[in-house]
């Protein structure tokens, strides 16, 4: 990938297509990790009791949040560090795309914010380099059966996990220690069938 890899997650007032972040939290390969709470703009009105109930974040607290531009600015700072991986990229990117317009002047082309790549794609994508291996190395169908094994063993990362849910911070750190996992798991095998 070049760049290292920078987890990110977000919070949001509710899931439906009005919804506005309140939360950011990031956790990166380089041990860099923080969260902030947004600030609402000025237009952001939307908010679900239902989703305030699981991530436990109120109202109230908001006003001591970050400004949308600062988060922006955060946001802006991570992609040009780090590949910026989510578990949900679809949900994070309409996020995204609404802080980004939210900062945006009035008559101003919004920007389109950072690229999020799909973290369990960028799993597959690793546990693949498997496969790239001089196939002689392997007996048939196990390289295939590896692959499959370490989608499993992050995929039990993710859940196997007593961290807080449904907080940016905490599930930003859990997604990147299963990327972790897998990234040093696929070395380990690699070095296997090399030796």
């Amino acid at each position: 990938m070049g760049k290292p890899v920078c987890c990110i997650d977000l919070e949001a007032t509710s899931l439906s297509e009005a919804s506005v972040p309140i939360e950011l939290g990031w956790a990166a390969e380089t041990d860099e990790s923080g969260r902030c709470l947004i600030r609402p703009a000025p237009d952001w009105t939307d908010w679900d009791e239902r989703s305030a109930a699981v991530h436990g974040i109120g109202r109230a607290e908001l006003e001591a949040g970050l400004p949308v531009a600062e988060v922006a600015a955060i946001l802006r700072r991570l992609a040009r560090r780090y590949v910026l991986l989510s578990d949900a990229p679809l949900m994070d990117g309409h996020w995204i795309a609404r802080l980004f317009e939210s900062e945006t002047p009035e008559g101003v082309m919004p920007e389109r914010g950072p690229r999020l790549l799909d973290a369990a794609e960028a799993a597959w994508t690793e546990a693949s380099r498997l496969l790239s291996l001089d196939p002689s190395c392997f007996a048939p169908g196990e390289a295939e059966r590896l692959r499959q094994q370490l989608i499993a063993g992050r995929i039990w990362r993710l859940r196997d996990d007593d961290s807080v849910r449904h907080r940016a911070l905490p599930d930003a750190e859990r997604l990147m220690r299963a990327h972790l996992w897998l990234a040093k798991r696929v070395q380990q095998i690699i070095q296997e069938v090399a030796s």
